[in-house]
C-alpha cells in the first residue's frame, strides 16, 4: 500500500473514484437532485486545480488505485475509496495519512461530512461545529456536517473505535494511564508470522533515533522520549542499537518499531511497541514480535494499559499473561479496574482466552528500589 501525490496525468483516474463511489453510494441516502449536485461539484474541472496545487493523492495497492483523499489547508477533502474495495483498511489509511500531515500542521482538522460518513468520522473523534444546507435545480435539500477535532486532543485509530462502538468512549481518556503488566514463560509458536512482502526488519542504527522516536510515539511525544533515551539508554548506546528494532517499508521508511531491554538490569522486557497506523493491519506487528521472541530469553514482561486493546489481543495470542500481582515496584497494578472495560470492548471469544500468571516477584523486587521505570 502506498499513498503518492497526485499528478495532473492521474485526473482521470482520481475523477473515476470519486464519481463512481458518489454515484453507487450516495442515492441511499440522498434524493436524486442531490447526487446530481454532488458529482457537479466533482467534476474534472474542480478536481484539477487541486491536483495542480499538490492537494491530492492516491492511495495504491498493488499497482492498483484504490482511494484518493484531498488536503486543503486545514481541511480534508474529497475522501473516497472504490466502492468494491471498501471494508480493506483503504479509508482508514488515507484518513490516517490526512490527519497527520493537516494536524501536525495546523493543530487542528476540519471536514465537511456527507451523511454516508458523518458515523465514521464521530468514531474517530470529530465533532459538528455547523450544519450546511442547499438547495438544488430540482428544489432538493441536501445537507451535511462541517466537523472538527484537535490534533493530538482527540483520538484515533482501531482502538479508539472500539471503546465508541462499546458506548465507553467518556472513559478513554480516563483509563490511559492505567497500569497492566503482562509475562510471557514460554512464547506460543503458533501465533508466529513472517513479515509481509516488501517490509524488513533490522536494528537501529545510531544516527536513527529520531527516527526511531517519531515512530515509537506520536509527534508531540517524540522530545520525552529522546530524552527518556539520555536517561536510560544512552550509556549502552550499542546494546539499545542491537536490541532495538525497526520495520522498514519498501520505499525505504520506518513502519514500526519494538525494543527489548535488560530492565534495572536484571529482567527481560519488551518496551516502545508501535506499528505506525497507516501501515496496521498488515500483520507487522505480529512479525516484529515473532522476530523479538523467537531471540528473546524468557521470562519476559510488558507494561501497557486498557486502552491499548488491539494490541492486548496480540500480547495474548503471543503468549503473555496478565501479571495479577497488586504491585510492580511503586506501580499500582490496575488489573481489577482494567479487566471490566476489556471485558467491554473486546470480541467475547478474545477476552475468554485472556490469561493470568502471579509469576512477578523477579519484577517486582527489581523494580522496588528503582528511582524510576525502565519499561
Amino acid at each position: 500500500m502506498e499513498i503518492r501525490k497526485a499528478s495532473p496525468a492521474d485526473l482521470p483516474m482520481v475523477g473515476f473514484i470519486t464519481r463512481r463511489t458518489i454515484q453507487e453510494v450516495y442515492p441511499r441516502y440522498y434524493p436524486h437532485g442531490a447526487v446530481e449536485f454532488f458529482l457537479d461539484w466533482h467534476k474534472d474541472r474542480n478536481i484539477l486545480p487541486d491536483i495542480e496545487a499538490g492537494e491530492v493523492y492516491l492511495l495504491f495497492d498493488g499497482g492498483m488505485a484504490a482511494g484518493t483523499v484531498t488536503l486543503h489547508g486545514d481541511e480534508i477533502t474529497r475522501l473516497y475509496v472504490q466502492p468494491g474495495l471498501q471494508g480493506r483498511g483503504y479509508g482508514r489509511a488515507l484518513l490516517d495519512f490526512a490527519e497527520r500531515a493537516i494536524g501536525e500542521r495546523y493543530g487542528r482538522i476540519r471536514l465537511e461530512a456527507s451523511l454516508p460518513a458523518a458515523m465514521i468520522y464521530w468514531k474517530r473523534g470529530y465533532r459538528v461545529v455547523d450544519m450546511l444546507t442547499e438547495t438544488t435545480e430540482r428544489g432538493d435539500v441536501l445537507c451535511w456536517d462541517v466537523m472538527e477535532k484537535a490534533w493530538g486532543a482527540a483520538h484515533s485509530g482501531r482502538d479508539w473505535e472500539l471503546f465508541c462502538e462499546a458506548g465507553i468512549s467518556h472513559l478513554y481518556e480516563t483509563i490511559g494511564d492505567y497500569n497492566l503488566f503482562m509475562a510471557c514463560k514460554k512464547p506460543d509458536t503458533n501465533a508466529f508470522r513472517e513479515l509481509p512482502p516488501g517490509y524488513s526488519i533490522r536494528p537501529c542504527g545510531r544516527d536513527e533515533l529520531d527516527l526511531w522516536a517519531n515512530t515509537a510515539v506520536e509527534k508531540q511525544y517524540v522530545p520525552y522520549v529522546l530524552d527518556y533515551y539520555k536517561r536510560v539508554y544512552a550509556e549502552n548506546e550499542d546494546e539499545f542499537s542491537r536490541r532495538c528494532l525497526l520495520i522498514w517499508d519498501e520505499s525505504g521508511r520506518p513502519a514500526g518499531t519494538c525494543l527489548t531491554w535488560p530492565a534495572y538490569g536484571r529482567v527481560n522486557t519488551i518496551g516502545w511497541f508501535r506499528v505506525l497506523p497507516e501501515h496496521e493491519g498488515r500483520g507487522l506487528g505480529r512479525a516484529l514480535l515473532t522476530e523479538i521472541l523467537r531471540g528473546a530469553a524468557a521470562p519476559i514482561y510488558l507494561h501497557t494499559q486498557p486502552t491499548s486493546v488491539c494490541a492486548i489481543k496480540l500480547y495474548s495470542d503471543m503468549g503473555f499473561r496478565f501479571v495479577t500481582c497488586p504491585a510492580i515496584g511503586r506501580r499500582k497494578n490496575d488489573l481489577d479496574l482494567g479487566l471490566p472495560v476489556l471485558r467491554r470492548v473486546m470480541a467475547g471469544a478474545d477476552y475468554e482466552r485472556l490469561g493470568f500468571t502471579d509469576n512477578c516477584g523477579a519484577l517486582h523486587e527489581a523494580a522496588l528500589y528503582c528511582e524510576q521505570p525502565e519499561f
